[in-house]
């Protein structure tokens, strides 16, 4: 039963599809706030924060920071701190046999590089689970998103992103992303993504950097500009094939790879603040690419 999916410790009486069309416990992207967020979990670990963790159970929720506006190509028509994801972690024990759940209905994708992390996708449904198939199918976490009944709600300017005939990169598919990381560790990730971008033919990687809350100006766009001078300097890779894109600002600088047949699906930017949300920080000397010059 999809109880599992919460922090109730058995199943309840009622059916896996009744349980999905409500969500997370009757938190449904799109539809619920962080009034029925708190009504429900209580204060989150941090004031004003996003992250809950009752009964030792990590649960992350996304929340709009307010409707469209002209300039802001991204997110969704509806009011601020209106829920837009949830991620909430399995407990331990549960398995995906367990969950009888249809697999004729979900789509499956890896996780990048990460052969046995393995996603079960129903945009229907608007659910996402993550699994472990090392060897017993384990259940790691499930992420409540916006079903395909709500695309309505999609800001105009975020549709418009995408040349006409093209589809949007599923984020599920991404090949890597990271945080803040020395250089030698980032050299090791990016090293990883162009063996593999070199071993599928005509394939195009995709580097989309975001800078954090508090960022230098242009931040998102040289760390991006770097590690495909990186890619296209140890790597010999042609740089028609690299894109290097300015995500924007998220609440954590990041970085997100893809790898992508050529003319296929395009990956887009997902920040998640608003540029006047963010504070800019004046550098002095502005940091050279170290993936280049360090040793």
């Amino acid at each position: 039963m999809l109880a599992t999916f919460g922090i109730l410790t058995r199943a309840e009486d009622r059916s896996v599809q009744d349980e999905r069309a409500k969500g997370w416990r009757g938190l449904v992207p799109l539809h619920a706030t962080r009034r029925d967020v708190e009504g429900l979990l209580g204060a989150p670990k941090t004031p004003g924060g996003s992250t809950y963790e009752p009964d030792k159970q990590y649960i992350y929720v996304e929340y709009s920071d307010g409707p469209c506006e002209k300039g802001w190509p991204y997110g969704w028509n509806v009011e601020k701190d209106t829920v837009t994801s949830i991620w909430v972690s399995a407990k331990d024990g549960v398995f995906l046999a367990g969950l009888k759940i249809d697999e004729k209905k979900y789509q499956k994708y890896t996780e990048g590089h990460i052969q046995n992390r393995v996603h079960y996708v129903n945009y229907e449904e608007g659910i996402d689970i993550l699994v472990d198939d090392t060897t017993i199918a384990i259940v790691k976490g499930f992420y409540y998103m916006p079903t395909t009944s709500d695309e309505k709600l999609r800001c105009p300017d975020a549709k418009n992103r995408l040349p006409v005939g093209r589809k949007q990169a599923d984020s599920f598919g991404k090949f890597d992303e990271y945080g803040d990381l020395k250089p030698t560790h980032e050299r090791y990730r990016l090293d990883t993504a162009a063996s593999y971008a070199v071993s599928v033919t005509d394939s195009e990687i995709y580097i989309i950097a975001y800078a954090g809350r508090e960022a230098h100006p242009g931040e998102a766009e040289t760390r991006a500009s770097c590690a495909r001078e990186y890619l296209i300097k140890e790597h010999k890779i042609s740089a028609e094939r690299i894109r290097a894109i300015d995500g924007g600002y998220r609440e954590q600088r990041l970085v997100e790879i893809y790898v992508e047949p050529k003319d296929g699906d395009i990956p887009l930017a997902r920040p998640s603040l608003r540029p006047s949300k963010v504070k800019i920080v004046q550098q002095k000397n502005p940091a050279r690419c170290q993936l280049i010059t360090s040793a």
